[in-house]
């Protein structure tokens, strides 16, 4: 029988003022179970079980690179990780924050790291009130949050400094070869938001996606015409892992409020000969684009 190397992993949180959890957990072969770590920090945390689905583990505060599945090993020379919020629909973050405090706590920190990092684009009155809601001695936490999720990008995910590598027209906004950009993808579909241009797509113009070998570039093929070839939209970023988590969720979520019950299936992922991996869109159906497009 294999004996078990037991090793300690801090897991931190947004909070810049609290302690690491410490966790201890079972080593095999340089790597510790993410499952272990999540759920033995969630139960040092006080996080409910009910509220569990909507956070997960990242290797990095600031701008991860990786969100951690729970299947998946963690490094053991990755001593820390970071447990925060992966919720993107109102419904769902509404009904666990008035039932888990604990949670309400997490999501407020993330709503301040995302303020902080400039995710949203607000008004000086809206700057006004959310320092207002940070008083010394009377912090507002759950008025600081309403106020965040009026804002557009609330329910997104948002990874900066992205470079497209081919020109792209739709509709919206045309952007060069070698664009600078922000990814926002949510639920609606993707936005790629330029200095002075913006370009948006929905999901269902999007009939499939590829991660190249080399884990750099995410390539969504966007074909808002079935009968027509489909355009290529390669994204390299260090983060593409982090963003492909990104796309994933928000196609589970689409999935799920799916009345067809389309859902991936593996032989809707295959990897080619050169190594890269490609997803195809069981949700593709650009007549659908319109319903969603007021959304964005």
């Amino acid at each position: 029988m294999e004996l078990q190397n037991l090793v300690k992993v801090k897991v931190l949180t947004l909070d810049p003022a609290a302690e690491p959890v410490e966790v201890t957990v079972a080593a095999r072969e340089g790597k510790v179970s993410a499952e272990q770590v999540f759920n033995k920090a969630c139960d040092k945390l006080g996080l409910k079980s009910s509220s569990r689905t909507h956070f997960a583990l990242f290797n990095k505060r600031d701008e991860p690179t990786l969100k951690y599945r729970l299947k998946e090993g963690i490094p053991v020379n990755n001593s820390e990780v970071y447990l925060g919020k992966w919720c993107f629909v109102s419904s769902q973050e509404r009904d666990m924050v008035h039932v888990d405090p604990v949670a309400a706590h997490l999501v407020f920190l993330q709503a301040q790291h995302d303020v902080r990092s400039g995710k949203f684009d607000l008004t000086d009155d809206e700057k006004q009130k959310l320092e207002e809601c940070l008083e010394p001695g009377f912090v507002a936490e759950d008025q600081f949050v309403l106020l965040c999720q009026r804002q557009a990008n609330y329910h997104s995910l948002c990874v900066p400094h992205c470079r497209l590598l081919s020109a792209l027209s739709t509709p919206d906004g045309a952007l060069e070869n070698d664009s600078v950009v922000t990814v926002v993808v949510s639920k609606f579909g993707a936005k790629l938001v330029a200095a002075e241009t913006t370009a948006t797509f929905t999901w269902f113009e999007v009939s499939s996606w590829t991660l190249s070998k080399e884990e750099t570039t995410l390539t969504l093929a966007w074909q808002p015409d079935e009968k027509g070839e489909p355009s290529a939209v390669p994204l390299a970023s260090p983060r593409v892992k982090f963003l492909l988590a990104g796309v994933l969720e928000m196609i589970t979520i689409l999935q799920r409020a799916d009345d067809s019950g389309a859902s991936f299936h593996t032989e809707m992922i295959t990897v080619r000969d050169d190594g890269c991996t490609v997803w195809e869109n069981g949700l593709y159906n650009p007549s659908q684009a319109k319903s969603v497009k007021y959304s964005m």
